[in-house]
């Protein structure tokens, strides 16, 4: 069982976009893979399972003390069959970030996933893949999934603070990871929505290959087709095969699917 954490405590730097595109290339590919949202936007959530998500499905559960673990939801696409598991999210997860931000909460994602406490409360088949979400900060559901990750990718946008982000979230992941004798490994660095013609973009690609070498996973160019793929709950290269920032972000999915092995 691969577990993979999507981090950047900036919002808007298509964390969920890649989430979204890795569950759906894992779920091409016949791997049975759980999508678990840890950010109350929801938005993960949402792009799988376009409705509200009934509480015995829902991450909160974890942090509810008393309550019952949460039960993944399935759910099949219609169009080719293939099924993916959702520990799915809402705004009603927010309660329980500042309060419950002790150590031992930080555990509480690694416990459920390795005891696979889901197997006390329904027929859930065993997953390959793990795809955790997690919202814009450093808070308690960030930091639970990072604990409970073997690996992580950290995409950027193309801002002056993205570097800056960067190098505090490493900061922040290496300080946990000695507290806890954890290791998790960074396995990729993305640049997405980007205009690869810009200047700015290129001292970007410099600076991120000199900093990470082949960490750098190259660079998901701007396009109008990720968003409206996202809208539609399909992956980008269904609707726009032909597109290059498709192409792209495919070509990125598998990499990371590889470097997890």
């Amino acid at each position: 069982m691969k577990v993979l954490a999507i981090a950047n405590h900036k919002g808007g730097v298509g964390k969920t976009t890649l989430a979204f595109h890795l569950i759906k290339a894992l779920a091409e590919k016949g791997h049975n893979v759980l999508g678990i949202d840890m950010d109350p936007q929801g938005n993960l959530s949402v792009s799988l399972y376009n409705d509200r998500i009934p509480d015995e499905h829902h991450v909160k559960l974890l942090f509810d003390d008393g309550k019952e673990h949460p039960v993944p939801m399935k759910i099949c696409d219609g169009n080719n069959g293939s099924c993916v598991y959702l520990l799915g999210s809402s705004i009603h997860l927010a309660s329980f970030d500042s309060a419950g931000a002790t150590l031992l909460n930080y555990f509480k994602l690694k416990s459920y996933l390795e005891k696979k406490l889901w197997k006390k409360e329904g027929e859930i088949e065993d997953v390959d893949y793990i795809i955790i979400d997690t919202p814009p900060n450093l808070g308690i559901f960030t930091m639970s999934a990072i604990v409970a990750s073997q690996y992580l990718v950290i995409p950027l946008d193309l801002s002056i603070y993205a570097l800056d982000g960067l190098r505090e979230l490493t900061k922040k992941i290496r300080e946990l990871s000695e507290e806890i004798n954890h290791n998790i490994k960074t396995i990729g660095v993305l640049l997405m929505d980007s205009n690869e013609r810009t200047n700015m973009a290129k001292s970007f690609n410099a600076t991120l290959t000199e900093n990470f070498g082949e960490t750098f996973l190259g660079e998901i160019p701007h396009s109008i087709k990720m968003k409206e793929a996202f809208l539609d709950n399909v992956p980008v290269w269904e609707i726009a095969p032909n597109n290059k920032a498709a192409n792209k972000m495919r070509e990125v999915v598998f990499e990371i699917i590889k470097r997890m092995g």
